[in-house]
């Protein structure tokens, strides 16, 4: 007589992998309602909560110059700045901009990004503030003179 045994312990329950709010949603530039250049976030402190309660955290930053974090990005040229838009899904708590120079100089500040005056190359930085974290991203960014 053959007996067979197997084990009869039952499956353990995984935890559904699908996470929302994972990391800071994607930057969208857009000119007038064309949307011309998608920015995936550079660094972040970010906090969410997965399907089973579990709230995680997650900070990643990088330390770069500017110039070096736009090093393989091509620039996003721009003619008729004035109608240059960002935007978000969901859209951000509060933004602010930076400029800086190609030596990775600071060379304005600014509230919004339709506010930039300066024309010429720059390494745009927009710092986002979310409900979940905050956000970086950079841009190369030509604006024409």
């Amino acid at each position: 007589m053959l007996l067979l045994l197997s084990s009869c312990q039952p499956k353990e329950e995984s935890v559904e992998e699908r996470v929302i709010d994972e990391k800071p949603p994607t930057l969208f530039l857009a000119v007038s309602d064309v949307l011309i250049k998608k920015i995936e976030v550079t660094s972040y402190d970010w906090t969410f909560t997965l399907p089973n309660g579990q709230t995680k955290h997650i900070r990643q930053m990088d330390m770069l110059p500017p110039s070096k974090e736009v090093a393989e990005m091509k620039k996003v040229n721009v003619k008729a700045f004035r109608y240059l838009k960002v935007g978000f899904d969901p859209m951000p708590i509060y933004y602010d901009v930076t400029l800086y120079n190609k030596e990775d100089e600071e060379m304005a500040h600014y509230e919004s990004i339709e506010a930039i005056k300066e024309r010429g190359s720059y390494v745009v930085k927009i710092d986002a503030e979310f409900k979940n974290g905050e956000a970086i991203y950079y841009v190369p960014l030509h604006i024409a003179k």
